[in-house]
């Protein structure tokens, strides 16, 4: 497998995510993580519950356009949604990246400055890089607090 790099859409957060696409790509890269804060960055996953096929539609399209594909999603749900809403949230955006095919959802713990973490991670390639990751940020931050999920089957979050 050859390594590929990608870059963040949070590069370009002051710009809609129509924009900041085309802006990664005329960077030279064709891979790029998506960012779905809550209240911020491109994508809302609040939005992506309860508008899932016109985000995903929304989302494929500008993808498409700038000649980009997903590796992975950067994930905040906000400080405000109570445990069950929370749920609903990492769900949506689990089929959201089964969609795509990127194969890395990141969210964090809970907000900063906690010094926690979470990596998750679908499939064999993604869930060792996972572990690499972990095991430097073992030696960069030892305090660090770091959870991990592993979805052994990601497509059984699609609908049936």
């Amino acid at each position: 497998m050859v390594p590929e790099v990608a870059v963040s859409s949070l590069t370009f957060s002051r710009l809609p995510l129509a924009e900041a696409l085309p802006a990664v790509a005329a960077l030279g890269f064709r891979a790029v993580e998506l960012a779905a804060h809550e209240g911020w960055a491109h994508l809302s996953p609040a939005e992506l519950a309860g508008d899932a096929s016109g985000v995903t539609e929304r989302v494929v399209s500008a993808l498409h356009a700038a000649g980009l594909h997903a590796v992975a999603l950067n994930a905040g749900l906000g400080r405000n949604a109570d445990i069950e809403r929370q749920a609903q949230l990492v769900a949506a955006l689990c089929r959201l990246a089964v969609t795509l095919g990127a194969g890395v959802l990141t969210i964090p713990a809970a907000p900063p400055p906690t010094g926690n973490v979470v990596l998750a991670a679908a499939g064999d390639v993604p869930t060792l890089e996972m572990l690499a990751a972990i095991d430097l940020l073992r030696g960069l931050a030892p305090e660090l607090k770091i959870r991990v999920v592993n979805v052994v089957d990601l497509m059984t979050l699609q609908p049936q």
